[in-house]
């Protein structure tokens, strides 16, 4: 073993230097000062090892590894430098030489940590039993050695969590700025469903590393699965911004901004997913969206494409059929909806197709299920298609109807909205309810009537079935657009004539049919008889207050009419 030069007073300045830039991460300058003092002493052994460090932490191994031999050619017996070469022999995959210089290393000091720990990664996926040696030896030595604790974490991880939690623990705080193993902690609880703790971790890592891409997209997953919408998606959005090609975050908006019948945002990112991973399911939700925003030959090219790669697709022909229902293409609409039938048979689907086809047999009421399905997904457009689109006239009619005809006093009604749906009318009805209560079958329709804030309860629940608590002491009970859903009306009277009191009134819209008592048409709705009410209004102990004749609403370009009728209870 040579004796190492002293250095002159100048090149031991010049050497502090290095090391002080290495240590700040200005590892090619700190190569440059190396260089310059082994030009003056070739045979340094320490300066080769410390530029064989430098190289390798720049990533440039090959010269890393000549520098290291040389150290160790010139020392020969210094466990530091075997241990340094073999660490570079373990990153090129050279792990038999890696193995035996570690092993030459630890011969001579059993106490190097860094050799214990390196030499446990050369076992680690082979050899379980002699890395988890190692790096427990490593942890004898040095409990809190950052690198030994976090690998024996990651060693545990699969056949241990409780204990690899303690090592990522041991490393985090160990070290504070140490970001692998709060990210391994934090994925620890999100699979345990600790989600709070969770979040604490990944938040920890973003205040070392505010841009931390995955800690921020995890951090929107799980916020989402805490039902935390707003957050999870502000989350999302910001990992987006920090990696605007990552797909799967474009992939997780689109399925956020889908549930949340947010059609025209889901859509952007559908589009951006399919660029990158096209996949048939992708291609169906894209078409979903066109039809949802009204894009029907859109909605059509994509679910076409969807049936020809999967002929049996049912929820791709349920919605091929409600295009071209939407079209007014009714026997296009009922080849899709029969062959959706055939795969798998359900009410809401027989509803519709006993309408298309005018069948005579199936038309008592619309079943729940389509009821349901329907205003679900329209709950969270449904206000703007309805005064935009379809010109819908009857909330402001009947404002003027209860103001200038009925004559309640303010604040003096007991009030059902039955079918409020996102509570059109509750402008209307406010006024004059000291209890302003809505019922309706769509939860989505619901929670978007609350936003309002003009109920003081919210029930969902079918309107035929008579909620007991209001028995005999309603004043006022409203159905806006919700007869056309129901065919007989014998249910729904004998609901209403048990809700109201004496003197009560009901209000309620209809759309007209002639021929007889009520009509399943084309587009799925129930006209009705205005004798058919009559006659009801006989049997049920009611009598007509007042009715009158208007255009409800637009469709397909032309005015559907209808009638509003006003009963007292008698």
């Amino acid at each position: 073993m040579l004796i190492e030069e002293k250095l002159d007073s100048t090149t031991e300045k010049r050497l502090h230097d290095a090391i002080a830039l290495q240590q700040a991460d200005q590892g090619t300058q700190a190569i440059i000062q190396y260089q310059l003092i082994l030009n003056a002493y070739p045979n340094h052994s320490l300066v080769h090892h410390l530029l064989g460090i430098t190289l390798a932490q720049c990533g440039t191994l090959d010269r890393a590894l000549k520098s290291l031999q040389t150290a160790v050619r010139l020392q020969p017996k210094n466990p530091l430098y075997l241990s340094s070469l073999a660490n570079i022999l373990r990153r090129q995959g050279e792990t038999e030489k890696a193995t035996s210089y570690f092993e030459k290393a630890l011969a001579i000091n059993p106490q190097l940590v860094s050799a214990h720990n390196n030499l446990a990664l050369i076992f680690f996926t082979d050899d379980a039993k002699r890395a988890e040696s190692h790096l427990r030896q490593a942890l004898e030595i040095m409990p809190d050695h950052v690198d030994a604790n976090y690998n024996l974490g990651l060693l545990l991880h699969d056949c241990n969590r409780h204990q690899a939690k303690i090592y990522f623990e041991r490393a985090a705080h160990s070290n504070n700025q140490f970001i692998p193993a709060r990210y391994q902690l934090a994925q620890i609880y999100q699979a345990e469903k600790a989600y709070r703790k969770a979040i604490n971790w990944y938040q920890s890592i973003l205040q070392i590393m505010p841009s931390h891409p995955d800690a921020t997209y995890k951090i929107g997953l799980t916020y989402l699965e805490l039902d935390d919408t707003k957050r999870g998606l502000d989350y999302l959005e910001q990992a987006l911004q920090l990696q605007p090609d990552q797909d799967d975050i474009h992939h997780n908006l689109a399925c956020v901004y889908h549930h949340l019948k947010r059609y025209q945002d889901a859509l952007t990112h559908w589009l951006q997913h399919q660029q990158r991973q096209p996949d048939i399911m992708t291609t169906y939700n894209i078409g979903v969206c066109y039809l949802y925003l009204g894009r029907y030959q859109d909605a059509q090219d994509h679910l076409f494409e969807v049936i020809r790669l999967s002929p049996d697709h049912h929820s791709a022909l349920v919605n091929l059929g409600a295009t071209f229902l939407q079209r007014n293409q009714p026997e296009l609409a009922c080849e899709y909806y029969e062959r959706a039938q055939d795969i798998r048979p359900s009410d809401a689907i027989s509803h519709v197709l006993s309408a298309l086809k005018q069948d005579k047999s199936h038309q008592e009421t619309a079943p729940p299920s389509y009821v349901t399905d329907l205003f679900d997904n329209y709950a969270l457009h449904y206000d703007n298609h309805l005064s935009d689109v379809l010109d819908y006239q009857l909330p402001k009619r009947l404002s003027h109807m209860i103001s200038s005809l009925l004559h309640l006093a303010p604040l003096s009604s007991l009030t059902l909205d039955l079918g409020c749906g996102t509570g059109l009318c509750a402008d209307a009805l406010r006024p004059i309810s000291r209890e302003l209560v809505g019922i309706d079958l769509s939860q989505n329709m619901l929670d978007q009537a609350s936003k309002k804030s003009r109920y003081d309860r919210l029930i969902c629940s079918n309107i035929e079935t008579l909620q007991h608590e209001y028995a005999r002491r309603c004043d006022l009970l409203l159905c806006a657009d919700t007869l056309p859903y129901i065919g007989d009306l014998t249910k729904l009277f004998t609901a209403a004539s048990e809700y109201l009191t004496t003197n009560g009134y009901w209000i309620f819209s209809i759309e007209d049919c002639h021929k007889k008592d009520f009509s399943l048409n084309q587009t799925a709705r129930f006209s009705h008889n205005p004798e058919y009410i009559r006659r009801l209004c006989g049997s049920f102990g009611f009598s007509v207050f007042h009715h009158e004749r208007l255009a409800l609403r637009t469709q397909q370009n032309a005015y559907v009419d209808g009638v509003v009728f006003i009963l007292s209870k008698i």
